[in-house]
C-alpha cells in the first residue's frame, strides 16, 4: 500500500487543482484589469456624454437666438438695445393655457401696428417704427411750376419729377438729318431747309 491515508488527496489531483487555481487567479487578475479599463472608458464616456449634452443645449440656445434675431430684423428692428428690450418683454410673457406663447414675429408686428398696446417701455421706440399715416396731397398753387412739381412744395413720398421735364427741344439742324427717319425728316423739312 501507499503512504496515503483516506483524507489525503492524490498528488496528480492536487497538482491539477493547483493549476486550475492559478489559472483562475490569472483570469481574475486579467478581468480586474479589464474592469479598471472599462471603468476608465465608462468615465470618459460619461464625460463625453455631458459635453455632448452641453453642446446640444448651446446649439439650441444659439438657434433660438438666431431665430429671434431673424424675426426682429425681419420686422425692421436692427438696434441691439431695442432688440434686447423686446426679447426681455417677450420672455416675461406667461404661456397661455395650452402652454405656448405667441409667435415673436406676430407679436412684434402687432406691437408695431398698434404701439399703444405694446409694453410701456417699448412704446416710444415702436411708435418711431410704426408706418406713418399717408400725407394728404398738397393742392397745387396757381404758379405754373408748382402744378408740374417744380418750385412748389413736394409731396412726401411722391416720386421726384424728371429734371428735364418741360424743357424745350432744340430745333433740328442740317447735320441731324442723317440720323432722322423719313417720317421725322418730312415733319422737320421746312425747318431743315431754312424756312
Amino acid at each position: 500500500m501507499s503512504n496515503e491515508t483516506a483524507d489525503t488527496v492524490p498528488y496528480a489531483r492536487f497538482r491539477e487543482t493547483i493549476e486550475k487555481l492559478r489559472e483562475a487567479e490569472a483570469r481574475i487578475a486579467n478581468l480586474e484589469g479589464e474592469v479598471k479599463q472599462a471603468g476608465t472608458v465608462a468615465q470618459r464616456a460619461a464625460a463625453l456624454e455631458a459635453e455632448l449634452t452641453a453642446a446640444k443645449q448651446a446649439a439650441e440656445a444659439t438657434a433660438t437666438r438666431f431665430d429671434r434675431w431673424k424675426a426682429l430684423t425681419g420686422a425692421g428692428i436692427s438696434h441691439p438695445d431695442l432688440a434686447a428690450a423686446i426679447e426681455a418683454e417677450y420672455d416675461r410673457i406667461q404661456p397661455g393655457k395650452d402652454g405656448a406663447r405667441p409667435d415673436l414675429v406676430e407679436l412684434v408686428s402687432a406691437w408695431k401696428s398698434k404701439p399703444d398696446e405694446a409694453p410701456f417701455l417699448l412704446r416710444p421706440h415702436l411708435q418711431a417704427l410704426a408706418p406713418a399715416a399717408p400725407a394728404a396731397p398738397v393742392a397745387p398753387s396757381g404758379a405754373p411750376g408748382a402744378a408740374a412739381g417744380f418750385g412748389g412744395a413736394r409731396v412726401p413720398g411722391a416720386p421726384v419729377p424728371a429734371a428735364d421735364r418741360g424743357a424745350v427741344q432744340p430745333a433740328p439742324t442740317a447735320g441731324a438729318s442723317g440720323k432722322m427717319t423719313p417720317e421725322q425728316w418730312k415733319a422737320h423739312r421746312a425747318k431743315l431747309m431754312g424756312g
